[in-house]
């Protein structure tokens, strides 16, 4: 119903900060520079996501566009790896509760 297999797994807030760092370290063998920490990086998505806000309804600024790319990112990792944050779990309730289902 919600996208997930079985067998999903929860991580905490120190699997998000490895994830993020595993990203950074992505991203900066690509070439691309970043000045957030990525503890800042975490604080952002789980800030969006206790507003209900997933990557794609961010509108990037100067401020936010690395940050949002990030968020996208992670979201891509943790869906391939069958994986939610605690912050997950609320926007994927919040949303069953909001869908057809559930009318």
């Amino acid at each position: 119903m919600v996208g997930l297999k079985n067998d999903f797994i929860i991580i905490d807030p120190d699997d998000q900060l490895s994830i993020v760092k595993k990203i950074l370290k992505d991203e900066t063998n690509q070439n691309n520079f970043y000045t957030d920490k990525p503890k800042a990086i975490v604080n952002f998505i789980n800030k969006c996501k206790d507003e209900g806000k997933r990557s794609s309804d961010i509108i990037p600024n100067h401020e936010n566009r690395f940050k949002q790319l990030i968020y996208t990112k992670y979201e891509k990792y943790l869906h391939q790896e069958n994986k939610l944050d605690f912050g997950e779990l609320i926007l994927l309730t919040k949303g069953l509760f909001t869908s057809k289902f559930f009318r």
